[in-house]
């Protein structure tokens, strides 16, 4: 990561509490919760390895690596391209949990 990712994944974790872990092609910013539950904060993907699985790859890297029973998302309709977002989601196996007027929350069961 560079100097300033560092710098944003230490404000991260110091005023939330949310951990980092990223790979050669993104990273994804997440919390674990004492119930074995994950929340993914918020996911990227370098430009060049969009949709050819990077993201895929490292949420099924979080999941190996935490082992969490479930694992929850979610979708800022106000940003761009929500619908990319959402269908991404989707095809990684989660199911819609709640939604409101500007966001999705979405689940998935892990481990089972």
């Amino acid at each position: 990561m560079s100097k300033l990712g560092d710098m944003y994944a230490l404000y991260q974790k110091e005023l939330y509490g949310r951990e980092v872990f990223e790979d050669e092609d993104g990273f994804i910013m997440y919390s674990k919760y004492d119930d074995n539950s994950i929340y993914l904060h918020a996911i990227f993907v370098k430009p060049e390895k969009r949709r050819k699985g990077a993201g895929t790859n490292l949420e099924k890297k979080i999941i190996d690596s935490l082992k969490p029973s479930v694992a929850f998302c979610y979708v800022d309709l106000t940003t761009n391209n929500p619908t990319l977002s959402l269908n991404s989601i989707l095809s990684a196996g989660y199911t819609i949990f709640s939604a409101s007027e500007v966001s999705i929350v979405l689940r998935k069961v892990c481990n089972e």
